[in-house]
Order: C-alpha cells, then sequence, then structure tokens
C-alpha cells in the first residue's frame, strides 16, 4: 500500500501541476486526511481526490468531513484577504508601505488561490516596523513579540509584521541578517502583484522563502509540503530568473542550502526546475523527502542539529569567501 504522504503529494500534483497520475485503489483515506492537513495542503487534495473515479473515493462520511475542513481554509482566505487590504491602507494612509511576504503574495500562483492554506498574514515594514506597531496600537489593538518579527490581530485575523532593522535575534544567524540586508535594498523594488499587494519580484521571493525554510528546519518547526510547492510554483511561473535566484542566494550565504530545497521542490512536485543540484544537495534531499517530511515534527531531531552543523560552516566559508 502507498504511504499516506505519498498519496498527498500525487494528489498535490494532480491538483496544481495537472500531473495526472492514477490513484491506487485501497487507499487509506483517513491517514491520508490527516497527512493532508499536517503538510498544509488539505483543500488541494479534496479538490483532486473529487476527480477521482468514484469508486476510488473515500466514503461519503469522510468526504463530508473533508468538504468542511476545506471550505473553511477557503472562507479563511477570503477573510484574510480583507483584513490584509484594510492593514495595508491604515498603514499606507501613513506613508508606510508594507509588502506582503509568502500566503498572499504566493495564493495567485495555485489553480485557486483561496485553497492555499495559510495560518497568518505576513507583511514586511523594513524600517518602519515600530512605527507600523505604533500605528497598530493606536487603534487599541495589542501589539507583542520582539526580535524578528511581533504579531497583532486585526479582526480576528492574526499578522506577523516583519522588520529589516533587527539588530539581535539569538534565534538568527549571519545569513539572516544579510538576507534581511538583501530585502532591504530591494524594496524599492516592489511592486503591486496579482493580488494587489506590493510583493518582490519572484527573484527576491525565492531567497527569502530558501531562507524561511532554512530557519523551520533550524528551529526544529515542521517543513511541509506546501512550502515546498510555493517555491516549485514560483520557480516554474518564472523560469528566467534562476540566475539571479542563485546570485541572491550566494550573496547571503544559502546558495547551496537553496540548491538543496529546489531539489526537495522537484522530488515532491515532479517539476523540473534545472537546478543542477551536487551529490551532497542531491542525498540531503532525498533525505528530508523520505524521513523528514512523512514525520510529525518530533522525529525531525536530527535534521535540526545537522542544519544548525551546516549552517555554521556554511558561514564560516562565506566569510572567509568574502575576505
Amino acid at each position: 500500500m502507498e504511504r499516506p504522504f505519498d498519496i498527498v503529494c500525487a494528489l498535490v500534483r494532480n491538483r496544481v501541476f495537472d500531473a495526472g497520475e492514477e490513484i491506487p485503489a485501497g487507499v487509506d483515506w483517513e491517514a491520508v486526511l490527516e497527512c493532508a492537513v499536517r503538510q498544509e495542503v488539505n483543500a488541494i487534495c479534496y479538490e483532486a481526490v473529487k476527480a477521482i473515479p468514484a469508486d476510488r473515493q473515500p466514503s461519503f462520511a469522510l468526504m463530508m468531513k473533508w468538504d468542511i475542513s476545506a471550505q473553511a481554509i477557503r472562507e479563511m482566505y477570503s477573510l484574510r484577504l480583507k483584513a490584509a487590504r484594510e492593514v495595508c491602507d491604515i498603514l499606507g494612509a501613513e506613508g508606510i508601505r508594507p509588502v506582503m511576504l509568502k500566503g498572499l503574495a504566493l495564493a495567485p500562483l495555485y489553480p485557486e488561490p483561496s485553497e492555499r492554506e495559510s495560518a497568518d498574514v505576513d507583511i514586511l515594514t523594513f524600517r518602519d516596523r515600530e512605527k507600523a506597531d505604533e500605528i497598530i496600537r493606536r487603534r487599541g489593538i495589542e501589539v507583542s513579540g520582539e526580535g524578528h518579527h511581533t504579531s497583532f490581530k486585526y479582526n480576528g485575523i492574526l499578522f506577523e509584521n516583519h522588520g529589516t532593522d533587527v539588530k539581535w535575534d539569538f534565534n538568527f544567524r549571519r545569513s539572516d541578517y544579510r538576507t534581511l540586508r538583501f530585502l532591504d535594498r530591494h524594496a524599492a523594488d516592489a511592486l503591486p502583484g496579482p493580488g494587489g499587494f506590493p510583493v518582490f519580484p519572484p527573484a527576491v521571493t525565492a531567497v527569502f522563502l530558501v531562507k524561511h525554510l532554512k530557519q523551520h528546519l533550524r528551529w526544529n518547526v515542521k517543513v511541509n509540503v506546501k512550502q515546498f510547492t510555493d517555491l516549485a510554483l514560483l520557480l516554474r511561473a518564472n523560469p528566467g530568473i534562476m540566475d539571479d535566484v542563485l546570485s541572491g542566494l550566494k550573496s547571503v550565504g544559502l546558495r547551496h542550502f537553496g540548491k538543496t530545497m529546489m531539489r526537495v521542490s522537484e522530488m515532491v512536485t515532479g517539476v523540473d526546475l534545472h537546478v543542477k543540484a551536487g551529490i551532497l544537495s542531491k542525498a540531503a534531499a532525498a533525505f528530508i523527502v523520505k524521513c523528514v517530511l512523512p514525520l510529525p515534527k518530533k522525529n525531525n531531531i536530527l535534521l535540526q542539529y545537522s542544519i544548525v552543523a551546516r549552517d555554521i560552516i556554511v558561514d564560516r566559508l562565506h566569510r572567509l569567501n568574502s575576505r
């Protein structure tokens, strides 16, 4: 019997990339649904399951349960979209131009944007983060957190407000600070995207996505299929940006790590991103796909330590090469 993780990946490929893969009979659909939730591709998989011949679909009761959860994801997307527009208008009236990160910036790349799941709205206010937080506080909204981002809830929607002027954060390494400076340099390049929000050019967004994946792996936060689907969609939609992406990754010390992440994206989505990954990157990608992505977060402690060690080595090499 196929692993639930493999079925989830096949469903994502069918829905998002029109792969047309046949889903075998005898699938443990309860386990697949649980895996789809964990990989944050629940609504995407549900739409793919509806296209399977009726005799191979889950039971009626499970389909009803799946439909309810997928509908909740679609409805939350609409609420986040509305809240994000209002927050951008509030900050814009005070001269702050937030750039949208991740979720709402990438959702338009999907066949149906509302199917892309997200827990919050990520905005980047560069060196105006403290000013933006104060504007939000003046509206009677509590702003919490410190370090690389603060958080607040607007109309029940969680926002993470990121800045580029982080002076010290226990969780950050040199490549993280270099990435913030990289984003700062490209602030003027952000333009309105398909969702109407300012977004970075695709190559800059790709660098940020790789940096975000590294943070999740290093902090032992679960990485998932959605994140690698994001990266594959972005690179597939912009086939001429690979040189710029690799150049940007090199400048922040994440070139080799980025190639590993792109290789994982290829393996999960089946999309050929034309990335020339080395033997070590291919081996690391195979390990992630086989032993990390399918497992709950608690099983990732070995990877966490290996990523921390890799970070230290790459940072040191980057420092030596920069002399």
